[in-house]
């Protein structure tokens, strides 16, 4: 992953949704994923084009620190041959 500092500070944010909703994800705009007890957090590359595509979605702007926890532990990478949805 090589993305600059400001791209992750402004554009990255992780999205809180429930697992229907993460179904109904676009693999495409998901670059890695983590299950949790009532929720699934999800790291997109763009917060606002995710939060206009997925109206009911929460989408939070989060620090270098925790995007770079949910890539190394315990994060989910999704593959463009391995769709998200067969990983849960």
């Amino acid at each position: 992953m090589t993305v600059s500092k400001n791209d992750l500070v402004y554009n990255y944010a992780v999205m809180r949704c429930k697992e229907s909703q993460f179904l109904a994800l676009d693999p495409s705009d998901i670059i890695t994923y983590r299950k949790r007890d009532f929720q699934i957090d999800v790291l997109v590359a763009n917060g606002k084009e995710a939060q206009r595509k997925y109206k009911g979605a929460v989408v939070d702007h989060v620090s270098v620190d925790e995007i770079m926890l949910l890539l190394v532990k315990g994060g989910e990478r999704v593959s463009p041959a391995r769709p998200a949805r067969t990983r849960l």
